[in-house]
């Protein structure tokens, strides 16, 4: 994950997109990429460290 300002970025895992995150987004939910329109699930490692998974 990537912060520019306030505002945190995440790559999506089909076209390495950048997404913006709102700081609303809770582990589990669905996010779609806007450029790929990939359904993407918002995970979390053991790091805590949010990463995006292919939600097909």
């Amino acid at each position: 994950m990537k912060r520019k300002g306030a505002t945190e970025y995440i790559d999506c895992p089909m076209c390495d997109c950048e997404i913006a995150l709102s700081g609303d987004e809770k582990v589990g939910d669905e996010i779609y990429c806007p450029y790929c329109e990939t359904p993407l699930k918002l995970k979390q490692t053991k790091d805590d460290e949010l990463y995006l998974q292919e939600d097909f």
